[in-house]
């Protein structure tokens, strides 16, 4: 059971996971992945335990907190790119 949780979890994570997020975040948001780094340190201790329930509240904070991530590291890539429109031709239009 412990084991199938875990792997939802981070099906669920893999499915939006966007390439880059986590160098991002690691250099970006440094708040926020000491948590994650804490919140996996809690994902191990609980999965040796019995406290399914607690398992459950670590892993969906886990991954909300991977998935505001990637939202965010996504708006920031989007943002990066500049569109230019091409100005036309003489005869074109």
């Amino acid at each position: 059971m412990v084991n199938s949780l875990i792997d939802i979890t981070l099906e669920r994570i893999g499915q939006e996971y966007q390439a880059g997020t986590l160098p991002w975040m690691k250099a970006n948001k440094p708040n926020e992945w000491s948590t994650m780094l804490t919140l996996e340190g809690r994902v191990n201790e609980m999965a040796l335990g019995s406290d399914l329930s607690g398992l459950r509240d670590v892993l969906d904070e886990y991954q909300r907190i991977i998935l505001a991530m990637v939202k965010e590291f996504t708006l920031k890539e989007q943002g990066s790119f500049k569109f230019v429109e091409r100005p036309q031709s003489p005869g074109e239009g």
